[in-house]
């Protein structure tokens, strides 16, 4: 009698797993459209998974050469007054865990103005000629990327 009742776990703990698969999946796809949304209402390019090519990956804090399992996904770029602005949601998969933030790229701003009109939750990062913002393991709202952009 016990072997029937081990099956049944099976069969509920995969049916519990695929439910979680395809809530992920679904709340995957609906951050796509919000931000190709956002982006073709402000005039910006979505990019998918793919950066601008001059942008220095490699250089940023986040950035680990021994995590290959890291992904960007929802990847915007384009250019507001004299600005050129990117973004996109950079997700680490360890494995045991997973863990997504978004990550604002903003290059020509003024580098002293940004560290007091900003939100002070948001770590700040200098790399090259870019200024990065992001909340650790937190995807940031379209609105909340959209004010950012703007008091650029």
């Amino acid at each position: 009698m016990s072997i029937p009742i081990k099956i049944e776990w099976i069969y509920i703990g995969s049916a519990v797993f695929l439910a979680l698969m395809v809530l992920n999946s679904l709340s995957s796809r609906v951050r796509t459209r919000q931000v190709r949304r956002y982006a073709l209402n402000a005039g910006f390019a979505y990019l998918n998974d793919t950066l601008v090519s001059d942008f220095p990956l490699r250089q940023c804090s986040f950035y680990s050469s021994w995590n290959w399992n890291a992904t960007i996904s929802d990847a915007v770029t384009g250019k507001t007054q004299d600005k050129e602005i990117l973004f996109f949601d950079w997700t680490v998969d360890s494995g045991e865990s997973r863990s997504s933030q978004t990550v604002l790229a903003i290059r020509g701003a003024d580098r002293t103005q940004w560290v007091t009109r900003l939100d002070l939750t948001l770590v700040t990062e200098h790399v090259d000629d870019w200024i990065l913002f992001y909340r650790p393991n937190t995807q940031l709202g379209v609105a909340e990327i959209d004010a950012l952009i703007s008091s650029a």
